[in-house]
């Protein structure tokens, strides 16, 4: 599903002193129409989208990996972008 809507998705984050991850996701749609192309060409074919992860998102109370707190926070921009791109 993923590989027919998106080129690639980049991530530009930094930590905080609190521990936390803070930094835009870079949605880097896929062309689907001359449209599209034309969008690309002049690099109008991304869509950024910030997000911000609390210390506690990051890690289980285990010490593993926080996956599914992540996968949520990236979920939803994706979810918001492809809304975003039907209803154009």
């Amino acid at each position: 599903m993923l590989k027919s809507e998106l080129d690639y998705l980049a991530f530009e984050m930094s930590q905080a002193e609190d521990g936390s991850v803070e930094g835009d996701m870079i949605f880097n749609l896929q062309e689907k129409s001359i449209v599209d192309y034309f969008k690309a060409i002049l690099g109008k074919d991304k869509i950024t989208k910030h997000f911000h992860l609390a210390s506690s998102q990051l890690y289980a109370q285990d010490g593993s990996v926080g996956s599914e707190a992540i996968s949520l926070v990236v979920g939803r921009a994706l979810k918001e972008v492809m809304i975003d791109q039907r209803n154009q």
